[in-house]
């Protein structure tokens, strides 16, 4: 049962990271936003880059759901194989599990039979062998993208404060 918990926690924790994401996508436009509209905007070019760092943040978004489209326990199949920690689980939760990705990748999976599937169905239906590695592309984004926004932050605090967008 812990196995099944720590699965719906990586759930609920991405689904708060996706709100997250958004979130910053809607705070960056926005201020974009007021600049462009508020009597203190002179036409500094400089104020773009709120609309990029909004459009980096949905590009972000895009990056994530790829990051957490499969579960880790899932991911894991491709390596451990049978010994998996995602076969300690009961064959209804993986029914679970399995119908649940499926369902998300709009996969149709009708007359198979998810509790029973081994290893190797698992890599042929999810087609884990060619998948990219979308963890570790996705942890280098995000230190770029990181970078990038505090970099271009920075940078718009400093002209704020030298000339007050003028």
């Amino acid at each position: 049962m812990h196995l099944y918990s720590q699965y719906l926690k990586e759930k609920q924790d991405n689904k708060r990271t996706s709100t997250l994401i958004r979130f910053l996508s809607v705070c960056f436009l926005a201020t974009f936003l007021y600049f462009l509209f508020s009597v203190s905007y002179t036409a500094n070019p400089s104020i773009v880059i709120f609309n990029y760092l909004a459009l980096l943040t949905s590009v972000s978004g895009i990056l994530f759901y790829k990051m957490s489209e499969l579960p880790n326990m899932v991911l894991n199949i491709k390596e451990e194989g049978d010994s998996a920690d995602f076969f300690q689980l009961e064959p209804t939760q993986r029914q679970t599990i399995l119908n649940s990705i499926c369902e998300g990748r709009n996969q149709s999976v009708e007359g198979l039979d998810l509790k029973a599937l081994n290893a190797k169905e698992i890599n042929t239906l999810l087609r884990l062998e060619t998948r990219t590695n979308w963890k570790l592309i996705g942890k280098i984004y995000f230190m770029i993208y990181i970078l990038t926004v505090v970099g271009f932050c920075s940078h718009l605090a400093y002209l704020y404060f030298t000339t007050g967008f003028e």
